[in-house]
């Protein structure tokens, strides 16, 4: 018996796995409507954004006493806001509502991975990296810049 004609003697199975499909993607679908809507007033403002966090890679490391101004608006180093950040609900108080009310632009770099050893079955062991920098918006002065590490890499084999 062929794939369709199972199919076409099963009707009922086809659409409850499009349905459980359809539930499954729902979540994703939401989250990404709702990243896109955080994002979307600070399109215009990516060419500005992209210049500031450039600041950045000529600051001094400093990692000591990070502080901010005023509400934040997280960028990737293009100037895109991280729409996920924007409307993650648990940081509405820190996060920029609008274009009028950033106070630190925060510019997160690409993710680096540093290989920091070898597991004991001999497969490579990595961990990431991310430059984060801290940049008053009104006058485009770095407040802080630091690499953040993720969690210690492990193995389980």
């Amino acid at each position: 018996m062929s794939w369709f004609g199972w199919r076409k003697s099963n009707p009922w199975l086809a659409w409850l796995g499009i349905i459980g499909a359809g539930i499954a993607a729902a979540p994703l679908i939401w989250l990404g409507i709702r990243a896109v809507l955080a994002s979307t007033p600070y399109v215009t403002l990516q060419p500005r954004l992209q210049e500031a966090c450039r600041v950045c890679s000529g600051a001094p490391l400093d990692g000591t006493k990070p502080y901010r101004i005023g509400r934040l608006l997280v960028v990737q180093p293009s100037g895109i806001p991280i729409g996920q950040i924007m409307a993650d609900e648990s940081l509405a108080g820190i996060t920029a509502p609008s274009k009028n009310t950033i106070g630190t632009l925060v510019c997160v770099g690409e993710p680096v991975s540093v290989r920091i050893g070898t597991a004991s079955c001999g497969t490579p062991l990595y961990r990431q990296y991310r430059e984060v920098c801290l940049i008053d918006y009104a006058t485009q002065r770095v407040l802080y810049r630091t690499n953040l590490a993720g969690s210690q890499p492990t193995f389980s084999g």
